[in-house]
């Protein structure tokens, strides 16, 4: 079961990406400035990065479908607010392509429409964090390599189903000295919207930062396991094949409280964290499954 929901999401991925690779028989739209925000308004259209640019606020937006968004090796630079690329809801099948660094905004890609392909990209010192997926469905962050120095979090995905994060690398020091993640699943505190069915796969971390807490399912905005908020739980989400997860200031890979269920933790790597290497808040884990992984300390004899 694990195996076919893997393979649905990563054959859902490449239909994404060749549907947003379509557009490129058209001739390319240029982007040579983001002052003010440049609007990607032509749907189904390829538009080029042709230079560095600068921003206060949002760079790029997207408010039509089908879009692809080429940033052709060029940086993209904020003033620590808005988004360096800005996927409205409702315009999905956006295609962001690197090579390409974007940093120092408010969030570096944010993406709130389905089926979203978000890959090759250097995401770093963004003021909250790097990639956000906000309730969408099939949405894939795959082979970027490197998220890091992000104020909250590399990369966040908030309600979301069938998203796939999978071959990331170097997902460090993303925090603010008290609260950091590396990869995180949360969920809305005011609905019983769930985060459910996502696979997180094949992600790398290097060496630590201020706050690095990597890889796990989070819920609500804490930095500690003490405390858990009124939430809609995560289910049956698979995290497989992660790590090596080293030095987490309190948590490797966890699952927050007892609002994580069904969720499989399979084949990861986490070593030297603060707290625990795995951890469990659900008594004897509830209904998620951990199996083989590999690890220092974990809270329960359950986390294996």
């Amino acid at each position: 079961m694990r195996y076919r929901k893997s393979v649905f999401v990563m054959a859902f991925a490449t239909a994404v990406a060749l549907q947003a690779g379509q557009s490129a028989h058209a001739k390319a739209i240029k982007i040579a400035s983001c002052t003010p925000t440049f609007i990607a308004k032509t749907a189904g259209a390829t538009y080029n990065v042709v230079n560095n640019l600068t921003a206060t606020g949002d760079c790029i937006d997207v408010t039509v479908p089908g879009v692809t968004i080429n940033l052709a090796g060029f940086t993209l630079t904020g003033n620590g607010s808005g988004a360096g690329i800005n996927i409205k809801s409702g315009k999905s099948g956006a295609y962001i392509a690197g090579p390409g660094i974007i940093q120092e905004f408010n969030i570096g890609v944010s993406d709130s429409a389905n089926s979203a392909l978000i890959e090759d990209l250097l995401i770093a010192g963004n003021t909250t964090g790097g990639i956000l997926l906000s309730g969408v469905d099939g949405s894939v962050v795959d082979g970027n390599p490197s998220i890091w120095f992000n104020g909250v979090y590399g990369i966040l995905l908030v309600n979301t189903t069938n998203c796939l994060v999978e071959g990331n690398m170097d997902i460090v020091a993303n925090g603010n000295g008290t609260t950091g993640y590396g990869i995180w699943i949360q969920n809305s505190s005011t609905t019983t919207t769930l985060s459910h069915d996502n696979v997180i796969a094949g992600n790398m971390t290097g060496p630590p930062g201020p706050a690095t807490q990597v890889l796990g399912i989070w819920v609500g905005y804490n930095g500690t396991v003490s405390a858990c908020p009124t939430a809609a739980p995560s289910e049956a989400n698979l995290i497989t094949r992660n790590g090596p997860v080293l030095m987490s200031t309190q948590i490797g890979i966890g699952l927050q409280c007892n609002t994580a269920t069904g969720t499989t933790v399979l084949n990861n790597a986490a070593y030297s964290s603060g707290l625990f290497d795995l951890y469990d808040g659900n008594p004897s884990c509830g209904t998620n499954l951990w199996d083989i992984d590999a690890f220092g300390t974990s809270n329960q004899s359950c986390v294996k």
